[in-house]
């Protein structure tokens, strides 16, 4: 079952209906230690899928992180230590950003 927030929209032209597989509902804010004292943010992505097709061909064109945001991908809670830091670390948050915008073309040919 889908949660509330979460949408699939159908772009439709010429009689040929695709559903944008890549839609992704938005993270919300997410515990990172068990009692619940540190959170991480939510984040958001937009994708774009277009195509076309026939009985023979599909075409399409697929643009991942469509607004190119520098979002938090994955949030992470732990102790680190940097060579010019304390020796007893420092407790914070760590992340990977989404990847930079990308763009992909494909061919598809239906037999």
């Amino acid at each position: 079952m889908l949660p509330d927030h979460f949408f699939d929209p159908v772009m439709c032209w010429n009689r040929s209906c695709w559903p944008d597989q890549h839609a992704a509902p938005p993270s919300r804010e997410a515990p990172l230690v068990e009692d619940g004292s540190v959170n991480s943010d939510g984040s958001n992505m937009v994708n774009l899928l277009l195509g076309w097709s026939n009985p023979r061909w599909r075409l399409q064109l697929e643009v991942l992180n469509l607004l190119d945001s520098d979002d938090h991908d994955i949030d992470y809670f732990y102790e680190s230590r940097l060579p010019q830091g304390p020796a007893t670390g420092v407790e914070d948050i760590h992340y990977h950003i989404f990847e930079p915008r990308q763009a992909r073309v494909s061919a598809t040919w239906l037999f």
